[in-house]
């Protein structure tokens, strides 16, 4: 299956199209990083005096006091608080939040760890608890008329990426229907409208994070699909546009170097986004895939379509930091969960955060 793009209408998705003109049934690269590239985090900076709203429509859980969380909504260039939820001891830095495509509520995991947490609980606009189940949740997606929260549960906490997964299916109402998988299943990806399916990771070889496959997965039948993914693949993402469609991002190990790629879920041709030196432990894509940014182990790195060389935004920063989106002109997400968003754009730092 080759890989093609409807006629795009935004000028990064044609920037897109023309880095696949050259494709012949192999991917197309973009030169490695250049040994001199430009390294903006080694100048002065401008350092940030303040959270950002962050991407539109990003919600998002932050530590207010060490024992409270805040969820918070970005729309329209603001951030607005919605909840707040407990923050127990040794929660994860990044609670899972997600809200349903009707804008009616927020779904989360209490307790998280960075492995699972111990309850689910759906939130309606009114800030109201609606709905929860207890569970070793490690993941949560949403359907995309908002009808049904679909929640990844594991069923052995001491080798919880090993043993097989159940999908709990969770309605508003508070019916639900709980689905035995015959595999383990590393994380969700998120839900297609068409075709119905949702879409998820298997971990190909434990403890090696290049060395996953993309599944497709019936959540009322438990039927499973393999379909691309291997010992060097890994860190699979899900983008779907109305001018896409359905798209997968991943990363492929090609020592000494490192590729972030996208393709059709089937597979066929690739695009190769970005190449990177050490491994790419965070990546993000934008919307219209013109854009593409990294961390490694030198830092923070952009590529844009108007640019094929990665171009470093920043040096060595501190990890408490993570990459969660970049726009199509280059200028990177970042969230910290105790500070919120900062958007960096060119000669713009972190802020220093205070132990």
């Amino acid at each position: 299956m080759r890989l093609k793009f409807p006629l795009a209408r935004q000028a990064g998705i044609a920037a897109a199209l023309l880095l696949l003109s050259a494709c012949t049934g192999t991917s197309s690269r973009l030169n490695a990083p250049a040994e001199n590239s430009p390294a903006v985090g080694q100048e002065p900076l401008e350092v940030a005096d303040g959270p950002d709203a962050g991407p539109d429509g990003a919600v998002y859980a932050v530590f207010t006091d060490p024992a409270t969380m805040t969820v918070f909504e970005s729309r329209d260039h603001e951030r607005r608080a919605l909840f707040q939820i407990p923050a127990q001891e040794g929660a994860a830095d990044e609670t899972p939040v997600k809200r349903s495509p009707n804008q009616q509520y927020v779904a989360y995991i209490e307790g998280y760890d960075g492995r699972f947490g111990a309850r689910a609980v759906i939130v309606g606009s009114d800030g109201q608890e609606r709905v929860s189940r207890s569970g070793l949740f490690a993941d949560l997606t949403w359907t995309p008329d908002s009808q049904h929260l679909i929640l990844l549960e594991r069923t052995d906490a001491s080798n919880p990426e090993t043993a097989p997964a159940k999908l709990v299916i969770l309605r508003p109402s508070g019916d639900e229907t709980v689905t035995e998988l015959t595999i383990p299943v590393k994380r969700l990806l998120g839900f297609t409208p068409d075709p119905p399916a949702l879409y998820a990771v298997r971990a190909a070889e434990p403890g090696n994070p290049h060395g996953e496959v993309l599944l497709q997965i019936q959540p009322e039948t438990g039927e499973v699909t393999e379909l691309i993914g291997g010992p060097k693949d890994g860190r699979f993402q899900l983008l779907v546009g109305e001018e896409l469609g359905t798209v997968v991002a991943y990363v492929r190990e090609m020592p000494p170097i490192w590729e972030i790629r996208i393709s059709r879920p089937f597979g066929g041709d690739t695009l190769v986004l970005a190449q990177s030196k050490s491994d790419p432990v965070k990546y993000a894509i934008s919307p219209d895939v013109s854009s593409a940014a990294f961390v490694n182990d030198e830092g923070l790195w952009v590529v844009t379509g108007s640019r094929r060389t990665p171009v470093q935004v920043l040096g060595p920063f501190d990890r408490t930091w993570h990459l969660k989106g970049v726009e199509p002109d280059g200028s990177a997400w970042m969230f910290h969960p105790r500070y919120g968003y900062v958007l960096l754009t060119p000669g713009k730092g972190l802020p220093s955060l205070a132990p």
